[in-house]
C-alpha cells in the first residue's frame, strides 16, 4: 500500500474519517515473514521503519532522472582495438562511425566485450552513475548492487528509440552515459513515458565538452527515446543496474512498480498481525516508536518522524489499528554527599561534581496520551503496557541512551561542611503508539 505524502498528514488527524488507499491490500492471513527478523511481527515492523535502514522513501520517486558532472578528465576509449580520444572531436566521431560500420548511418553499436574504458575514466563514470541513481531514488536500499556495461552506441541527428526492457526481475534501472564531445551544438532531449501515460523529459546541456551527462530510468519505462537536432552527435554508454536483496534484511528492490515507496514486507507484517489477533494466536499487544521531535498532533510531524507516520498510517487504518502519541520520561537518580569547606547554604553545586551511584533508582513514566488530532485521552491500561514495554525491551533501552539527558539535583540535607543531594539524569521523548 502506498504511503501518504507528507503534505497529506493533516488528513489523518480525523482518524475515524480517514480512508486509506487500499492498493495492494491483502485480507488478514498468515504470511511468510523475514527470517532475518526471526519471523517476528514487531521486529519486522520496527526494522523496516528505522531511519538508518533506509527502507522508507519520503516522496514518490521520478522514473527518469538526469545527472551532469562538472568535469571529466581527458582520457581515451578503446573499441575493437582502436583508441579514440575523449572528449571526442568531430573528426574522431566520423572515424568512429566508419570503424563501427557505415559512416553515413545515424546509429552505431558496439558490444561491451569490444569496449575498454581507462581506469581514470571509469572512476568518473561510476561517480556520475551514482548521482543519476540518487535522482530517481534508487541509490539507497538494503540491496547488493551490480552495474554492468550493456553496450556502446553512437547517435547522430534524428530520433533514436531507447530500450529499458527489464532483463530479469533483478534489473532495477538502465543508465545512458553521454561522453564528452568537442562541440557546442543543439540540445539533445530524452523523453520517457510509463504505462500510465505519465511523461517526463530531460534535456542535456548544449556544451558536452567538459562533463558527463547520465540519464537514469527504471527498467520497464516505455516509449523511451533520444532526439538529436541537426549537427548533433554523441557517444553513449549503456549500463544496467541489477540488485540482489540481502538475506539478513527485510526490504524491497527499488523498481518501477514501487516508485511510491510502498513496502510489501511492512504490509505483510500488518496483515499477519491482524490475522493473529483475529485467530487468537500470539501477537504483539503494542509497538512503540521513539520520535526525534515532540509533535502533539499529526500535523506537527516533520522530517524522519513524518516519513515514519506516512508509512504507518495507511496500513494501520486498513488493518484496524490505532495510532497515539505519548510523552515518556526516564529518570535515573541517586543520593550523593558533596563535602565542602564552610559556605553559605544558598550557594549552587557544580553539576560536574555529581554522578550517579552504581545502583541508581530508575523510574519510567508515560503521560499525556493524545490522539493524532492532539486531543488528550485517558487509556491507563495502554499507558501501563507501554511503560512495561520500555522497561523490559533491550532495543528501547538502547534508544534511550541516544536521547540527550538533562541533569538536575535536589537538596536532601545539608550542613556547613557538606550537602546531601538527590542527583538525577532525565531523558524525555515522544512516543508513537501502534496498538490494536
Amino acid at each position: 500500500m502506498d504511503p501518504l505524502q507528507t503534505s497529506d498528514l493533516h488528513k489523518i488527524q480525523k482518524w475515524d474519517a480517514y480512508v486509506p488507499d487500499m492498493k495492494g491490500y491483502i485480507a488478514p492471513q498468515q504470511l511468510e515473514l523475514s527470517p532475518a527478523c526471526a519471523s517476528d511481527i514487531a521486529t519486522q515492523i520496527t526494522t523496516l521503519t528505522r531511519e538508518e535502514n533506509n527502507c522508507m522513501r519520503n516522496t514518490t520517486a521520478p522514473f527518469l532522472g538526469l545527472s551532469v558532472s562538472e568535469e571529466y578528465p581527458a582520457t581515451s576509449l578503446t573499441i575493437d582495438g582502436e583508441t579514440f580520444a575523449v572528449p571526442a572531436s568531430s573528426r574522431e566521431m566520423a572515424f568512429l562511425g566508419g570503424h563501427l560500420g557505415d559512416p553515413r548511418a545515424s546509429r552505431h553499436i558496439a558490444s561491451p566485450a569490444a569496449v575498454h574504458i581507462s581506469d581514470r575514466g571509469q572512476s568518473f563514470i561510476s561517480k556520475s552513475l551514482n548521482g543519476a541513481l540518487a535522482n530517481i531514488g534508487a541509490s539507497h536500499g538494503n540491496y547488493i548492487a551490480e552495474m554492468t556495461l550493456a553496450s556502446l552506441e553512437v547517435f547522430k541527428t534524428g530520433f533514436h528509440k531507447l530500450s529499458s526492457t527489464p532483463e530479469n526481475d533483478r534489473h532495477i534501472a538502465t543508465l545512458f552515459v553521454a561522453l564528452p564531445a568537442l562541440f557546442t551544438g543543439p540540445a539533445i532531449q530524452v523523453c520517457a513515458g510509463t504505462h500510465d501515460n505519465l511523461k517526463r523529459e530531460v534535456t542535456l546541456p548544449q556544451d558536452l565538452s567538459r562533463g558527463l551527462s547520465v540519464i537514469a530510468m527504471y527498467a520497464g519505462v516505455s516509449d523511451a527515446y533520444m532526439t538529436l537536432a541537426a549537427g548533433c552527435e554523441v557517444i553513449c554508454l549503456t549500463y544496467h543496474l541489477y540488485g540482489t536483496l540481502r538475506s539478513d534484511e527485510p526490504s524491497v528492490l527499488p523498481r518501477l512498480h514501487n516508485l511510491s515507496g510502498a513496502l510489501p514486507p511492512l504490509r505483510d507484517a500488518f496483515c499477519t498481525w491482524r490475522h493473529c489477533l483475529n485467530s487468537g494466536a500470539a501477537a504483539p499487544p503494542l509497538i512503540l516508536f521513539f520520535l526525534r521531535q515532540t509533535p502533539t498532533s499529526a500535523a506537527e510531524f516533520e522530517g524522519a518522524d513524518a516519513i515514519l507516520l506516512c508509512h504507518l498510517a495507511p496500513l494501520a487504518k486498513a488493518y484496524g489499528f490505532n495510532l497515539y502519541l505519548g510523552n515518556f520520561t526516564h529518570t535515573l537518580s541517586s543520593k550523593q554527599t558533596v563535602p565542602h569547606e564552610y559556605k553559605e547554604y544558598d550557594e549552587e553545586i557544580d553539576l560536574s561534581q555529581l554522578e550517579l551511584s552504581d545502583d541508581p533508582d530508575e523510574d519510567f513514566e508515560v503521560d499525556t496520551l493524545r490522539r493524532l488530532d492532539g486531543v488528550r485521552i485517558n487509556l491507563p491500561a495502554l499507558v501501563k503496557m507501554a511503560t512495561a514495554l520500555v522497561e523490559t525491551d533491550d532495543v528501547h533501552h538502547d534508544d534511550l541512551i541516544e536521547i540527550d539527558l538533562e541533569q538536575d539535583y535536589e537538596v536532601y540535607d545539608q550542613s556547613i561542611y557538606d550537602t546531601t543531594v538527590i542527583y538525577s539524569e532525565t531523558r524525555t521523548v515522544t512516543l508513537l503508539f501502534l496498538a490494536p
